[in-house]
C-alpha cells in the first residue's frame, strides 16, 4: 500500500494527537468534520485522512479545505479500494503514518464539539491512563426511553457495541501493539475488546468523560 498526495500544513504547536479519518468518496461530507476540528479550542493535533482507493475529487477537496481551515492535514490514498468499511486504511495509517503519542480513529461524516481536544487530552497527563472515552450523539442508535428524533444521546461504555471508534482516544503505542487486525463489519468492536484485553500485558487505566464530545452519523 502506498500513499499519494501527501502534504501537510502545520498550524503551529507540537502535535500530540493524530486524528485518523478513513473515507470513501465523501469530498463534501468531510467539510463538517474539518470545520469542527478547525474551531477546536486547542490545536496540538494533526488530521490524517486516508481515502480507500484513488480519488481526484477527495484530493482536490481536501487541498481546498486545508487552505481554508489552516489545519495540519496529511492526505493519503490506498492504491485500490478495499471495500472493508475503512478498516484497511485505518490499519495502514496506524502502522505507517501515525507518529503522535495519541491517536483517534473516526469517519469523514462525523464531527466533534469545539472543546473536544481541550477536554479529551488532559487525562493523558497521567501516565497511567491509556484510554479516554466519552459520550456521543448518535444518528441511529440511542438509549432506551430517549424520544425519537434526528439524533439520540448515547451513554458509552468501553466495551463491544457500546462505544464507537470515534468516541475514544488511546495511546498510540497501545493501539500499535494491539494492531487493527480485522476487516469485517464488527472490526471496530473487536479492536475495543482487544485494547481492553491488552491490559493483561500492560496495565493501564481507562477513563470516562461524562460529556458529549462527539456526533456520530
Amino acid at each position: 500500500m502506498t500513499m499519494r498526495s501527501v502534504h501537510s500544513h502545520q498550524r503551529g504547536t507540537s502535535c500530540r494527537l493524530d486524528i485518523v479519518v478513513s473515507t470513501y468518496e465523501q469530498p463534501f461530507w468531510i467539510d463538517t468534520l474539518l470545520s469542527s476540528l478547525a474551531v477546536q479550542s486547542r490545536n496540538d493535533f494533526r488530521v490524517v485522512i486516508v481515502h480507500d482507493g484513488p480519488s481526484t475529487a477527495s484530493r482536490k477537496r481536501v487541498n481546498l479545505l486545508r487552505r481554508w481551515t489552516g489545519l495540519d492535514i496529511l492526505y493519503a490514498e490506498t492504491p485500490v479500494r478495499h471495500h472493508d468499511w475503512g478498516h484497511s486504511p485505518r490499519a495502514f495509517a496506524l502502522a505507517t503514518i501515525v507518529s503522535s503519542p495519541l491517536v483517534l480513529f473516526t469517519n469523514a461524516d462525523n464531527y466533534y464539539v469545539p472543546i473536544f481536544v481541550e477536554t479529551a487530552l488532559p487525562p493523558f497527563d497521567d501516565p497511567d491512563v491509556g484510554v479516554v472515552f466519552f459520550d456521543m450523539l448518535h444518528s441511529h442508535a440511542r438509549e432506551e426511553n430517549v424520544p425519537p428524533g434526528p439524533y439520540g444521546y448515547f451513554r458509552t461504555r468501553f466495551e463491544s457495541c457500546q462505544c464507537d471508534l470515534g468516541a475514544f482516544v488511546t495511546r498510540t503505542d497501545i493501539a500499535r501493539a494491539v494492531g487493527f487486525n480485522h476487516r469485517h463489519n464488527e472490526a471496530d468492536a473487536a479492536f475495543i475488546e482487544e485494547v481492553k484485553a491488552y491490559r493483561q500485558h500492560r496495565p493501564f487505566a481507562i477513563e470516562k468523560i461524562d460529556r458529549v464530545l462527539f456526533v456520530h452519523n
